[in-house]
C-alpha cells in the first residue's frame, strides 16, 4: 500500500464531491488535521475507517488500499478541470457590470446619458416647462444615473445572499468540468449544466464569464484552477459552444440605428431651438401684458423689454425713436446700448458707434438703475484721459481711438461687472421695479 497514492486518491476523489476537508472529517468523526496528513500521504487511514471512507468517496475498499480506481470503471465523467474559489461581491459586480456592457455598450450609454442633458438644456433654454420641474427632472435623471452605477453592486449583494441561503451559508464554489456537463456544488447546493447550453464566455483582467442559455451567467477566477489551467480551459469551452459571430444581432442593429438618430436629432435640435428662442420666443414678449412681464424670472425679464424696446425702434430715424421714449425707457434702453456696445468691442466701440448720441446722459442713467459703480469708473476714465465726448458725434476712426487712450484698462475693470452678471440684474431689477412704464 502506498500512502501517497491513497491520499491523493482521497484528495481527487474528495474535491470531486465537493467536500471540504473539514466536512470529510466530520463525516468520518475525526479532525481535519488527520484527512490533510493521509492528502499529503504522511500517514494511512485506520484500516476500520476505510470502508466508510470509500463508501463516501464512491470507490471500493480495494481501489482505495491501491491509491488508484480500476480502468474499467474510468468514465468519461472524470472532470477535465476543477476550480474552487470563494465567491464575493467584488466579482459578481464585475460579472454583471461586463454582462450588462455586453449587451449594452459603454458608448450606447454615454451617447443616450449626453442626449438626455442635451434635451434638459433645449427645454430649460425654451422655458418649456418651469424652472422647479427642470430642477425636479434633473434631480430624478441623476438619481436614475446613480442608481445604473450602483445597480451590479446591489445585485451582487442579493446574489450572494441568495446562494449563501441555497448553499446553507457556504461561499465557498467548486465546478467540475467534464467532456459535456459542467457541476456548480456550494454547499449542500448542486446544479448541472450542459456545456453544450454555453452561449457565450467573456473576459476580464481576472474572470472568465459563462452565459448559459443566455439567461444563467457564473463565474470563475482564473486562479482558481485545481485542474487544467485557463487557457486550456478557454479552448476547451469555445470549441462546445457556437459563439454565432457570424449572425447578426438584432440588439446591437437597433442600438446603432438608434445612436445615429440621436445624434441626428441633437445636431437638428440644438441650431433650431437656437433660432426659436431668437427669432420666435423673443418676439412673443413683445405682446405680453404687465402680469406676463411679471411673472418672468430676471434673466427673461432683462431680455424680454430689451427686446421689445429695440423692436420699437425706427432706425431711420434712430434719435427720434428714442427720445420718443419715456423716462424708464429711455435710462433702460441708454443703459443697455451702453451694455451691447461693451459686450461687442468695449468702451471704444461704444463711443465710437455712438454718434454722439445720448452719451451726456450715460452717468445718469448707470446712477439711475443702480450701476453707480460702473458710472464713476466710467466718469474717472473720462476726466482722468480728458476725453471730449462730444467728438464723437462725427466720424472716428476705432483704430486711432484705440490707439490713443488706454481703453484696457477701463474694459478690464468693467468685465468684472459683467463677469458677475451685474449689468443684466441692475437692470431686470430697474425694469421689474418700474414695469408699469415698460407696456
Amino acid at each position: 500500500m502506498d500512502s501517497a497514492k491513497t491520499g491523493a486518491l482521497i484528495a481527487e476523489l474528495r474535491k470531486k464531491k465537493g467536500l471540504t476537508q473539514i466536512q470529510l472529517a466530520d463525516l468520518l468523526s475525526i479532525s481535519n488535521r488527520t484527512v490533510s496528513k493521509w492528502e499529503k500521504g504522511d500517514g494511512f487511514p485506520d484500516i476500520t475507517l476505510i470502508p466508510k471512507i470509500a463508501e463516501l468517496l464512491g470507490v471500493t475498499a480495494d481501489e482505495l488500499l491501491a491509491g488508484e480506481q480500476n480502468k474499467a470503471d474510468e468514465t468519461e465523467t472524470q472532470p477535465e478541470f476543477i476550480c474552487e474559489f470563494d465567491e464575493s461581491v467584488k466579482d459578481w459586480a464585475a460579472t454583471l457590470r461586463l454582462y450588462r456592457n455586453k449587451k449594452s455598450p459603454v458608448w450606447f450609454e454615454v451617447l443616450v446619458f449626453l442626449s438626455v442633458c442635451i434635451l434638459l438644456y433645449v427645454v430649460g433654454m425654451l422655458n418649456l416647462i418651469g424652472s422647479k420641474a427642470i430642477i425636479i427632472c434633473f434631480v430624478i435623471f441623476v438619481g436614475f444615473i446613480v442608481l445604473y452605477a450602483t445597480m451590479p453592486i446591489i445585485s451582487a449583494q442579493y446574489q450572494m445572499s441568495r446562494t449563501k441561503q441555497l448553499a446553507g451559508g457556504e461561499n465557498r464554489a467548486t465546478d467540475y468540468f467534464t467532456l459535456d456537463v459542467l457541476t456548480i456544488i456550494q454547499g449542500n447546493n448542486k446544479q448541472e449544466f450542459k456545456l453544450a447550453d454555453v452561449t457565450a464566455l467573456y473576459e476580464t483582467k481576472r474572470l472568465c464569464i459563462l452565459i448559459i442559455n443566455k439567461k444563467v451567467i457564473t463565474y470563475i477566477p482564473k486562479d482558481s484552477f485545481v485542474k487544467g489551467n485557463f487557457d486550456d480551459f478557454s479552448h476547451f469551452i469555445k470549441s462546445r459552444f457556437n459563439e454565432r459571430s457570424n449572425k447578426i444581432n438584432l440588439l446591437r442593429v437597433f442600438q446603432i440605428i438608434l445612436s445615429v438618430l440621436l445624434v441626428m436629432l441633437m445636431c437638428i435640435l440644438l441650431p433650431l431651438a437656437s433660432y426659436y428662442k431668437t427669432e420666435f420666443l423673443y418676439s412673443n414678449y413683445i405682446s405680453m401684458s404687465v402680469e406676463e412681464l411679471t411673472a418672468l424670472d430676471d434673466n427673461n425679464l432683462y431680455y424680454a423689454v430689451s427686446d421689445r424696446l429695440w423692436y420699437e425702434i425706427d432706425y431711420d430715424n434712430y434719435a427720434y425713436s428714442v427720445n420718443s421714449f419715456n423716462q424708464y425707457k429711455r435710462t433702460f434702453f441708454i443703459v443697455d446700448e451702453f451694455y451691447t456696445e461693451y459686450l461687442n468691442g468695449g468702451v471704444c466701440q461704444y463711443l465710437c458707434n455712438s454718434d454722439g448720441l445720448f452719451l451726456d446722459e450715460l452717468t445718469s442713467s448707470l446712477n439711475e438703475v443702480g450701476l453707480s459703480d460702473v458710472a464713476a469708473e466710467y466718469d474717472d476714465f473720462i476726466k482722468q484721459n480728458n476725453i471730449d465726448v462730444s467728438k464723437y458725434s462725427e466720424d472716428v476712426s476705432y483704430d486711432e481711438e484705440v490707439e490713443k487712450y488706454p481703453f484696457d484698462d477701463i474694459d478690464e475693470k468693467l468685465d468684472e461687472f459683467y463677469e458677475s452678471n451685474e449689468f443684466q440684474s441692475a437692470l431686470s431689477k430697474y425694469a421689474r421695479e418700474n414695469i408699469e412704464y415698460f407696456n
